[in-house]
């Protein structure tokens, strides 16, 4: 069989969903439950040699494709600094009951190679930064057993933070560990130490979605369902490099921008401490459950104003921070998945992007008229996000460029619970969820809905650095805004001003 004869069954296999891979000299294969029929089996036996040689060669020899914004992005920040971890993220996975190790580092590689991210480094070539894609992935992977006394959480967290402590080279290699720790027969965390670059919190669901269904393949014979990708992450960069050349869009774009920016920037006032560290990154985290009757109260004035618990909590923090500044607006970060193009919702990597959401807050007005003025806000936010805000800036002339940082607080509502669970007939996986221990930043609220047999309830948790807020700060933070939350919910109709939980004072 000659080379063009091999790459014919090459491709015949992966329209199938069957994969080659090397291992030393061994030729393996994973395919779905009744892919490989006995003739293509023939032939790849027969054409072994030629079949080993054409992937070693596509091993070694990439392709190449143009970064995405936030490639470019993070790729500067680890240039200014080659030990920077930063970005280093933890995503966990607790396995509970027979544990297929064998089953399980095969999902791991078939996941590896459906997604071309995780083959990916990024390299100057000709001076111009570049993606490298290798058809061949490979597996950083080690299985450590722990003896009894070694596997309390607290000495598991000091393994952690020793891999997360481990800079990446992204030239090199992707940035992807996995640790297997096993704590007994029957238990062990599945531990991945992932860049920023190559992951979100859309791809924390998709790992485990990803995970459960190649591993009930490899261990019990059952049929892959994934869908098929129509498109990997270089196509996702490409696009969104065409945004910037289309100049209907680009222009609509900065317009928008000139004149969200033409109007001044309110500044939150925060008590922050004095002669803090400002390279001090270091956060706590400050949690809180709404029982799920208030939960339910909440979402029922959701249905009334036709709008989403997403947009009561920004509503109800604009109010309580405009209440703080005693201005007429105020600015939040907020980070978008921004896959509205179907072929990208399975793919792993940075796809969303960070939103400057801007909340115009009259104290005049009810809580009703906020909830619609908010949902707007959000609404024509949304329809410029195609383009990065970072990449606009770079248009604006220097006068229309703000000045200081456009944001200082984040606010998040997750899709999904933090904490995912499956069970499988002989396993089962949770994940568990990582507080992050630093921020740029001055604070963040990330909420989420938790699913329970007895009902469902709101949760959020307060992230804020703590070079810069004294714990009592954030928790009279808090119970200001659980108040006033509180206060809306039973008086929508009311004005602002004439809530008592709203009137001005300080933190």
């Amino acid at each position: 069989m000659n080379t063009n004869n091999s790459q014919d069954l090459l491709q015949t296999l992966q329209q199938q969903q069957i994969t080659l891979r090397l291992e030393g000299e061994r030729l393996l294969y994973d395919a779905p439950k009744g892919a490989l029929s006995p003739a293509l089996l023939q032939q790849i036996r027969e054409h072994k040699t030629e079949l080993i040689q054409l992937l070693r060669a596509q091993a070694t020899q990439p392709r190449y494709a143009l970064p995405s914004f936030p490639q470019l992005r993070f790729w500067t920040y680890q240039q200014n600094d080659l030990s920077d971890t930063f970005h280093n993220l933890s995503y966990s996975l607790r396995l509970h009951g027979k544990i297929d190790c064998i089953a399980l580092e095969k999902s791991l590689y078939a996941i590896i190679q459906r997604h071309e991210l995780l083959r990916t480094v990024l390299q100057k070539i000709d001076n111009k930064l570049q993606q490298v894609i290798y058809s061949t992935g490979v597996l950083d992977m080690q299985i450590i057993e722990l003896q009894p006394v070694d596997s309390s959480m607290q000495n598991l967290e000091k393994l952690i933070k020793a891999e997360l402590d481990i800079p990446f080279d992204l030239a090199n290699t992707v940035p992807l560990r996995v640790r297997l720790f096993i704590l007994a027969d029957d238990e062990a965390i599945l531990f991945f130490c992932i860049h920023h670059i190559i992951f979100d919190d859309w791809s924390s669901h998709l790992l485990l979605q990803e995970i459960v269904n190649f591993y009930q393949h490899f261990h019990s014979n059952k049929p892959i369902t994934l869908p098929k990708l129509t498109a990997q992450y270089a196509d996702y960069a490409q696009w969104q490099q065409q945004q910037l050349i289309q100049p209907e869009l680009l222009a609509l774009t900065i317009q928008y921008w000139q004149h969200w920016l033409a109007n001044s920037l309110p500044t939150l006032k925060l008590p922050v401490i004095a002669n803090y560290s400002a390279s001090d990154y270091q956060t706590h985290i400050y949690s809180y459950e709404l029982s799920p009757q208030l939960t339910q109260q909440l979402k029922k004035l959701c249905q009334q104003t036709e709008t989403t618990l997403f947009t009561l909590i920004i509503a109800t923090l604009g109010a309580l921070f405009q209440r703080y500044s005693d201005d007429d607006a105020v600015v939040f970060a907020v980070p978008m998945a921004m896959r509205q193009q179907q072929q990208f919702e399975p793919l792993f990597g940075r796809i969303g992007g960070m939103l400057a959401l801007r909340i115009d807050v009259k104290k005049s007005d009810s809580f009703l008229e906020l909830i619609q003025t908010t949902k707007q806000s959000m609404l024509h936010t949304l329809e410029h996000q195609s383009v990065p805000f970072e990449q606009i800036s770079y248009h604006l002339s220097p006068t229309e460029r703000p000045k200081k940082p456009l944001f200082q607080v984040l606010v998040s509502f997750l899709l999904m619970s933090l904490q995912q669970q499956v069970t499988l007939p002989d396993l089962q996986i949770q994940s568990i969820e990582h507080a992050e221990t630093h921020m740029r930043l001055a604070m963040g609220l990330v909420a989420w809905e938790e699913k329970t047999p007895t009902g469902n309830y709101l949760k959020w948790s307060w992230q804020y650095r703590t070079a810069l807020f004294e714990p009592a700060v954030i928790a009279q933070l808090h119970e200001d805004f659980l108040q006033l939350l509180m206060d809306l919910m039973r008086n929508p109709q009311k004005k602002l001003s004439d809530l008592s939980s709203f009137q001005s004072r300080s933190l």
